[in-house]
């Protein structure tokens, strides 16, 4: 009734483990410190100071600072550190505990952190001291107004020294950011001392009444209970209108993301008089993925339960930093509470708008993170269910001038391409905003753009922002704000620009014919998306080697697309590969993807990787993982070839010196004199012949 509410989630219950020293200042998990600010002040820095009666061990440091404390690098680098924690005895001398991670806008999302110290630490005083001058004050950028203001205080929201056995960064792993790499932040082996045994986690949500009270008799000794639920946040879609601005629909969820499709698109029917489908409105595009990251859905019990084999109810303290079991198998469970997260949000938003435009006999053109890692989940996986993949392409303000992570966001655009079959590889293209001095441009500035994308895969260019030009009187007309190439009728060369239409048209025509050619399959893993594992790269990861040609292939392509004929690895849309390149995060392996590289390897395929040392999930058995990871790489320590079955394993070996080995040339190779000369290239092969675009 819009009055009162029902409680949502679950309740449950876990024993203490362990005591905590007494004195009047009693160190208890929870406790926060009040929210400051602590001015700002060249050369002297600022701290808070927690002083107790006797000594305290504390095991971690939980923090967080208001938004106007974070940092946002345009260029995105990691934010410098925020300051440290230091540990002291006698309240004067202090020594130095822990660094703590700045915050940034771009590689560490989540609003707070949390630290687990490599070992408790004891003491009478701690002291959390703040970098000067703060972070923020190093990235001013031509996207900041010149007179926006510099900060001049520390806002701390939150400070909270924790004494029970503590997960690394789990606000991160729980899904509430994300990181860039999660294998870099494990939670240090000595956070076990006082873990919640998963066993005595006890489910009394059926205890709670309606009111929220709990009518339940604990058993002997000292209980922690926990409460959880889930709530909005507040994203709402942007850039858009006020009139089509709201709340983010819950991508996790094939119901919700039905209901807002069908209310979206049915406004078009109504304003076309049903003109969709093939004799009206084709398509719609997914932009790439602004709306950041969520961790919940009514259904996630039972969507985790069904696609792990195990309930997470016992794991749910980890979700607020709690360690269950142990450190190892904690982490494991958050590995497999993100990956479910991400499976959710490819299979719920992405493949299910593609079904339901299907039904309407549309189609979808589909961006996924475009760069590093704007929510959970894998772009290959996202953009499969596309009828034309896409990328995005900024235009470079400068020859050279570096652009991580765009190049690859096209390589991995391409390669679902070439490995789903589809002959269209579509791109946000030349894009540019008030960085980059829009209406500047031109056919000489914007060529050597578009024939990097073509070389990268490209060969259908959606230039942003081309859209129909309503307005005559005036100029320059409608934009999408700063954002745009503003390619329109209102464009200064817009009557000279025939050539420049034909150059690409034409280009584009011929790059849709036939197929990729290619050596190489390079499997990423399976804990990053590609553009994460390779956020500093501009379009190539370092082991492919010069003249030749690449794929990207996840984990559904390595099981479901890949198989061997006369010892190439192929797929159905006539992607031929020499060699499987175990790349990215390929040192952590399920047992489902060690499998298929089993079954591949054995019917003939060359593998190029070193021997994985575990599994991250915990649905997997270890020691099966050990005995596998035996039977295929053996005792490889080093260099070394393993044969199994009609295939090989290479290990400790560049994939040039494995290509070499199987006489496999490069497929672009050139004499260059001068020592400077950087050629692309894309090889198709045609039904007559074969064809090169060389840049």
């Amino acid at each position: 009734d819009g009055d009162t509410y029902s409680p949502a989630g679950s309740l449950i219950i876990f024993p203490v483990h362990g005591t905590l020293n007494a004195g009047a200042n009693e160190l208890q998990d929870g406790d926060l410190a009040r929210v400051v600010e602590l001015p700002i002040e060249p050369g002297r820095q600022a701290w808070i100071d927690f002083g107790f009666d006797a000594p305290q061990k504390v095991s971690g440091l939980s923090y967080a600072m208001a938004g106007d404390n974070w940092a946002r690098p345009m260029n995105r680098r990691a934010a410098p550190p925020l300051g440290e924690l230091q540990a002291s005895d006698d309240g004067t001398s202090y020594r130095l505990v822990a660094v703590l991670p700045g915050f940034d806008s771009s590689r560490a999302t989540a609003a707070q952190h949390t630290i687990a110290l490599p070992e408790p630490v004891t003491a009478r005083y701690f002291r959390v001291a703040f970098a000067n001058p703060p972070q923020n004050a190093n990235y001013r950028t031509a996207l900041m107004p010149a007179t926006a203001p510099e900060a001049t205080q520390h806002r701390i929201v939150e400070l909270n020294l924790r004494s029970g056995a503590t997960l690394h960064r789990f606000e991160e792993k729980a899904g509430f950011g994300t990181v860039l790499d999660y294998d870099a932040i494990p939670t240090p082996a000595a956070s076990a001392t006082g873990a919640v045994p998963r066993a005595e986690v006890i489910d009394v949500t059926a205890q709670m009444a309606r009111d929220g009270t709990l009518d339940w008799t604990p058993p002997p000794g000292r209980w922690v209970v926990q409460r959880f639920g889930y709530s909005l946040i507040g994203t709402t879609n942007h850039p858009a209108s006020p009139e089509a601005t709201g709340l983010e629909v819950d991508k996790l969820s094939r119901e919700h993301v039905r209901s807002y499709v069908d209310q979206y698109l049915d406004q078009y029917v109504r304003a076309t008089g049903g003109l969709m489908g093939a004799k009206g409105l084709q398509y719609m595009i997914i932009d790439s993925w602004e709306a950041g990251v969520s961790n919940w859905t009514e259904r996630m019990r039972e969507e985790f339960g069904r696609r792990n084999g195990y309930d997470l109810v016992a794991f749910l303290p980890a979700l607020t930093g709690r360690v269950v079991g142990d450190p190892a198998t904690s982490d494991r469970f958050l590995w497999d509470f993100r990956k479910t997260i991400g499976d959710l949000a490819a299979e719920n938003h992405h493949g299910y708008i593609a079904e339901l435009l299907k039904e309407r006999g549309m189609g979808l053109y589909a961006e996924a993170l475009e760069r590093e890692r704007p929510t959970l989940g894998d772009g290959m996986a996202f953009k499969r269910h596309a009828d034309v993949p896409m990328g995005a392409f900024w235009t470079r303000r400068a020859p050279n001038e570096p652009m991580p992570n765009y190049g690859i966001d096209l390589r991995e655009s391409a390669s679902v391409a070439h490995v789903y079959g589809q002959n269209l590889v579509a791109a946000e293209s030349l894009t540019a905003n008030m960085e980059t001095y829009g209406w500047i441009d031109s056919p000489r500035t914007l060529k050597p753009v578009a024939d990097e994308m073509m070389a990268l895969g490209v060969n259908r260019f959606v230039i942003h922002t081309s859209v129909h030009q309503p307005l005559v009187d005036e100029k320059p007309g409608l934009t999408l704000g700063i954002h745009g190439q503003h390619f329109t009728r209102n464009e200064t060369w817009a009557e000279q620009a025939g050539a420049w239409v034909s150059y690409l048209a034409r280009s584009s025509h011929l790059l849709q014919q036939g197929r990729f050619v290619a050596d190489i399959a390079y499997f990423n893993g399976e804990e990053a998306p590609i553009t994460a594992l390779f956020s500093d790269r501009e379009a190539t990861p370092p082991e492919i080697p010069p003249g030749h040609a690449f794929d990207f292939v996840n984990v559904d392509a390595l099981t479901s697309r890949l198989r061997v004929e006369n010892g190439k690895l192929v797929t159905d849309s006539g992607g031929r590969y020499s060699v499987l390149y175990l790349g990215g995060s390929s040192a952590r392996m399920t047992l489902a993807v060690m499998r298929r590289i089993q079954a591949l390897v054995t019917a003939g395929a060359t593998v190029v990787g070193s021997k994985p040392v575990a599994s991250p999930s915990l649905r997997d058995d270890p020691r099966e993982f050990r005995a596998l990871a035996d039977e295929l790489w053996g005792p490889l320590v080093g260099p070394g070839v393993r044969g199994v079955g009609r295939g090989r394993i290479f290990s400790g070996f560049t994939v040039r010196e494995v290509l070499t080995a199987l006489q496999v040339e490069p497929d672009l190779d050139f004499d260059d004199q001068y020592g400077n000369l950087d050629l692309m290239h894309v090889h198709r092969q045609l039904a007559d012949g074969d064809l090169y675009f060389v840049t």
